[in-house]
């Protein structure tokens, strides 16, 4: 009885493992977008790899650009003075220079004041500013800055732009004392 049991168990196994061997799996049993690169054969990895194609043709060569200008040849020094702005007015424009052998690359103003700094730009081979004390019934002060550096050459100021520097400078102190 023994033998027909086992006798019996053997061939259903071998009943199913026939049936799984008979079953072809195709793209009807597969669900759109589930199957993985790790779930292909290496044949069919290789297979989905084209070749290379051939090199595109080089491109026009550029020419260079222009030759920039000379970067700074020495050290940078700050200029700075600082200058008193008397209560209720409209401080003048004062200028810090540079040195002799030094251009101008920079500047600025800081003020201490009742009031705005209405004026904060470059003049001649330095910087100027000024600052409104308009509000103010104690003194004020205004700091200006610039940045020099040898192998800069001054700035060229016509007559022109001077003046209209000046004219401006001379508007807005009129207009913060009225």
């Amino acid at each position: 009885m023994k033998s027909a049991i086992i006798a019996g168990v053997v061939a259903m196994l071998i009943s199913s493992a026939s049936a799984t061997a008979a079953f072809v799996v195709t793209s009807k049993n597969i669900k759109n977008g589930t199957i993985q690169a790790i779930d292909l054969s290496a044949k069919a990895k290789k297979a989905l790899k084209g070749k290379a194609g051939p090199a595109g043709a080089r491109g026009p060569q550029g020419q260079p650009g222009p030759q920039g200008p000379a970067g700074f040849a020495g050290a940078t020094r700050i200029v700075s003075a600082t200058f008193p702005v008397a209560p209720n007015t409209a401080g003048s424009p004062q200028t810090v220079s540079c040195p002799p052998g030094m251009g101008v690359i920079s500047g600025g103003v800081s003020s201490e004041t009742h009031g705005d700094t209405w004026f904060d730009a470059p003049s001649g081979n330095g910087w100027a500013g000024a600052a409104n004390n308009a509000a103010g019934i104690n003194p004020g002060e205004v700091t200006v800055y610039a940045l020099c550096a040898q192998g800069v050459a001054a700035p060229s100021t016509s007559a022109a732009a001077a003046s209209a520097v000046a004219t401006a400078a001379t508007g807005k102190a009129a207009s913060q004392t009225e």
